[in-house]
């Protein structure tokens, strides 16, 4: 059965958390878990940290399938819009997060999303990623994959895009899912060498752009 996309325009606190457990299981339980002080029980609220980040600044999109609810959901920061940047966002469970996870995970944190900021001047060109539509987090879950959940969800934000002739961009971490955004059409930039947390060595990050201009 095929999934309806939507934007959640006041997403409910059922909402948000129904959004966190399709994204705890889409990303198997380990969501940034090095990040994390490889702490289980810290996954879901850093998940839904950045949800309400969205909530309050961004744009929440849901895939739904009929008797069974949201399977899949992207985050977005469309133009003059940017994750976790008003105190705002942060105070939405970032702050408690951040003030349990200990000094030196905040502090990689810290380095970690600035560095993901940086680099879209590098590969975009100055100010381009505050005037496109960014995604932030994407996630479908394990029983809905492959079956082009997660392209419907790029599809409806790229129609947006394609209205306004601005670009789509986003960045991910490892390379799982290059393919993916290759196959969907995206210009790849990377990789570029991250540190990880706590010292535990390093892991490539990628860059992607779809013009729409």
């Amino acid at each position: 059965m095929s999934a309806t996309i939507r934007h959640i325009r006041n997403p409910t606190g059922k909402d948000v958390d129904d959004c966190t457990e399709v994204l705890y299981e889409a990303f198997n339980r380990r969501y940034f878990f090095s990040g994390l002080a490889k702490n289980e029980t810290f996954v879901k609220p850093c998940l839904r940290a950045h949800l309400m980040s969205g909530v309050i600044g961004g744009e929440i999109h849901v895939a739904e399938v009929q008797d069974v609810g949201i399977v899949g959901v992207a985050m977005w920061f469309g133009p003059q819009q940017k994750f976790m940047s008003t105190p705002e966002q942060r105070a939405q469970g970032w702050d408690d997060l951040m003030s349990k996870v200990g000094n030196l995970y905040h502090q990689w944190w810290d380095y970690f999303l600035k560095f993901i900021s940086d680099m879209p001047e590098k590969y975009y060109g100055p100010g381009v990623q505050f005037k496109s539509y960014h995604l932030q987090l994407i996630g479908v879950h394990p029983e809905h994959q492959g079956g082009g959940v997660g392209t419907a969800l790029f599809e409806f934000v790229e129609l947006k895009a394609k209205a306004e002739r601005r670009s789509v961009v986003l960045e991910t971490m490892g390379e799982s899912a290059v393919p993916f955004y290759r196959g969907l059409g995206y210009t790849v930039f990377g990789p570029e060498t991250v540190k990880a947390a706590a010292e535990e060595g390093t892991f490539p990050g990628y860059w992607f752009q779809k013009k729409f201009s």
